[in-house]
């Protein structure tokens, strides 16, 4: 009786750590979805990451130390195509920032 308690237990646990193997599936969007022309030309890997932003120029804020300092134009920029994306920043002139610090 104790070694069929033991065994029981010890399949149990077996089966909840291959089945949490087993729910960590990675979904893919079904291109074929899309009612578009031309579908073999669309590249919408980039929509099975929660990453959702494509590689490009945006506009955003830039605060420092909590405040604001200016509107930028920012390139960000992927390595390759399974990386996060992340911003490129040129340098700032050392005057510019004095008059930002003085404000």
């Amino acid at each position: 009786m104790m070694t069929t308690r033991i065994v029981v237990g010890l399949t149990a646990g077996t089966c909840l750590i291959f089945s949490q193997n087993l729910m960590a599936e990675v979904s893919v969007f079904n291109p074929a979805l899309l009612e578009i022309d031309h579908q073999s030309g669309v590249d919408i890997r980039q929509f099975n990451r929660a990453n959702l932003m494509p590689p490009g120029v945006y506009s955003v804020d830039i605060f420092i130390n909590g405040k604001m300092f200016e509107r930028q134009d920012v390139t960000f920029v992927q390595d390759n195509p399974d990386a996060d994306l992340h911003a490129c920043f040129i340098a700032i002139k050392k005057n510019t920032v004095l008059l930002w610090h003085k404000s």
